[in-house]
Order: C-alpha cells, then structure tokens, then sequence
C-alpha cells in the first residue's frame, strides 16, 4: 500500500486540477478506448478504466491507500454535478 499522508485544501486542489487537465489533454484517446468507463489516474497516469466509480476506488484504496485519486466517468460531453444541498448551504442549516 502507498504512503498515506495528510492533505490541506491546497494540496488537494493543485492535485486534483493536475490530473484534470491530464483528462482533458488525453481525452480523445480516452474517447476512442474507454468511453462510458470511470478512468483512474493518479500522478497524471493513467491506471485504468473500470464499469462503476466503486470499482475505481477500490483499486485505488489497494494501490495506494487513502490518497487523493482522480475518479472520472469518461463522456463526450463534461457534466457538472451539484448537489443543491451542499451549494444552497442547506446542509447544517438545522432544518
């Protein structure tokens, strides 16, 4: 299993938005290989595609422990999911 180790907002994002731009820079070939599969990619690599993002993750808890993973559904268009709950501050509100 990797190193685990602590991780601020900052890190996360930096990290994240890596591995994104890794997306978009390769999509097409994604595209062409893996369309509709959730592709994993950590240290802007790709180590693979999977039928469900749970399979995803658990290859990425077995391969590297807790870290932050790039988990994303591979799709001609991009969507954006919102969870009005979250954004609306509705979570914790005491309702």
């Amino acid at each position: 299993m990797g190193a685990e180790r602590e991780y601020n907002k900052g890190m996360m994002t930096d990290i994240l938005e890596a591995e994104d731009k890794y997306f978009q820079s390769n999509k097409n070939e994604l595209l062409a290989h893996h369309n509709g599969k959730y592709v994993l990619i950590k240290d802007s690599k790709f180590i693979g595609a999977f039928d469900s993002p749970e399979l995803a993750y658990n290859t990425a808890l077995e391969t590297f422990g807790v870290i932050p993973v790039f988990i994303k559904k591979v799709e001609k268009e991009d969507f954006i999911h919102s969870i009005p709950s979250i954004t609306s501050g509705a979570i914790g509100a005491g309702l």
